[in-house]
C-alpha cells in the first residue's frame, strides 16, 4: 500500500511513501511528485470546492485541481482564523511581565497560591495535557482519565486537566500559527504548573 484514503467522503489521499509522476495510488495516476505524508487529489476538485481529509473540511481549492495532483498550500485556501484577511485586525503587543499597582496599601491581604517565574500568580496548580493536533484528542483524554481515575495518588493541590480542539492537521501557515498561539497561551496560564503536549 503506497497511500491511504481514510474516509469515504475524502477527496484527497495521503502518500505513505514518496510517489513519483506516473505512479498509481488509490486508483489514480499521480500527475506530479508527492512527498511521503503529503496529499494528492483522488478526484477532480473545482475551484471553491472543499478539500476533505479524514472526513473533515480542511480548506477550499483556490484553483481547479486534477485527480492525481499534489494538494498543498499552493492550491488550498484555509478558512479558519483568517485574521490575515481582516483589515480591522490589529497587532496587540503584550507584556508577559505584569505591572502591579497597589491602590491601597493600608490593608494586608493573604492569598494562597503559586508564584510563577515570570511574576504571575496562579490560584491553581494544574498539569495541563494538550493535543498538538485534533487527531490526538482521544489519546489526551485517555491519559488524563487514567491519571484522574487510576491508582496513582495525586497531591491535593494539583489536578490534571485537558482540553480538545479541532485544529492542527493540514492547517496552512496562518491557521497553524494561530493554533500554536492559542496552545502556547493555554500552557503558560498562571494556573498551569506543567504541560504535556501529545
Amino acid at each position: 500500500m503506497n497511500a491511504i484514503h481514510v474516509n469515504n467522503s475524502d477527496n484527497v489521499g495521503t502518500a505513505l511513501t514518496t510517489l513519483n509522476k506516473g505512479d498509481k495510488a488509490l486508483g489514480v495516476v499521480i500527475k506530479e511528485n508527492v512527498s511521503k505524508g503529503h496529499k494528492f487529489a483522488t478526484e477532480d476538485i473545482l475551484k471553491g470546492q472543499p478539500i476533505i481529509k479524514y472526513g473533515a473540511h480542511i480548506g477550499v481549492a483556490n484553483r481547479n485541481i486534477k485527480s492525481g495532483e499534489w494538494v498543498h498550500i499552493h492550491n488550498i485556501d484555509g478558512e479558519r482564523g483568517r485574521g490575515d484577511l481582516d483589515s480591522k485586525t490589529k497587532e496587540i503587543s503584550q507584556n508577559g511581565i505584569r505591572d502591579h499597582v497597589i491602590l491601597n496599601n493600608k490593608k494586608n491581604y493573604t492569598l494562597s497560591g503559586f508564584r510563577r517565574p515570570d511574576g504571575s500568580f496562579g490560584l491553581r496548580n494544574h498539569v495541563l495535557i494538550i493535543p498538538s493536533v485534533h487527531c490526538a484528542n482521544k489519546v489526551v483524554e485517555r491519559i488524563a482519565n487514567e491519571i484522574k481515575y487510576g491508582s496513582v495518588a495525586m497531591k491535593p493541590d494539583s489536578k490534571v486537566v485537558f482540553f480538545n480542539h479541532q485544529h492542527g492537521c493540514s492547517e496552512l501557515s496562518y491557521d497553524a500559527s494561530q493554533t500554536q498561539d492559542v496552545l502556547v497561551g493555554s500552557g503558560t496560564n498562571p494556573n498551569v504548573y506543567s504541560v504535556l503536549v501529545v
